[in-house]
């Protein structure tokens, strides 16, 4: 275990330290590689809840949630930055480095399968994207 006391005197650059998240990004059990797709069919009861670990703080595992947190986790594993993406009306903005130095490089939105997306919608999507992305 590392304590305050044997932090003194030790400085470090923001590249180093994006180095080592890398490195520990990289070290993880499952790693994967990037690809424009990924599917996974997403079950649950949408009157269960989940806590989580530390705080014990009740989390809704409905279908959405899910999707969103199994979306969050694969991208992360990936190596991308992710923040919300709500005030653009999609799920995550996607970052290829931290979200303050460098522009979002996608727009995540996701639909369930048994769901469609008019030609209206996806034409806004697509317009919102150019100009946050650009």
């Amino acid at each position: 275990m590392v304590t305050k006391q044997d932090m003194v005197g030790i400085d470090a650059s923001t590249e180093e330290l994006l180095e080592v998240v890398k490195e520990l990004r990289m070290s993880k059990k499952y790693q994967y590689e990037r690809s424009s797709t990924n599917s996974a069919r997403i079950t649950s009861d949408k009157h269960t809840y989940q806590y989580l670990e530390k705080y014990e703080v009740p989390v809704p595992c409905t279908r959405e949630f899910r999707a969103r947190q199994l979306v969050y986790h694969d991208l992360w594993y990936r190596g991308y930055f992710l923040t919300s993406g709500e005030q653009f009306g999609v799920a995550w903005l996607v970052y290829e480095g931290l979200p303050g130095d460098v522009h979002a490089t996608y727009l995540v939105h996701f639909i369930f399968e048994d769901h469609t997306m008019s030609p209206m919608s996806l034409l806004g999507l697509l317009r919102v994207g150019v100009q946050v992305i650009s």
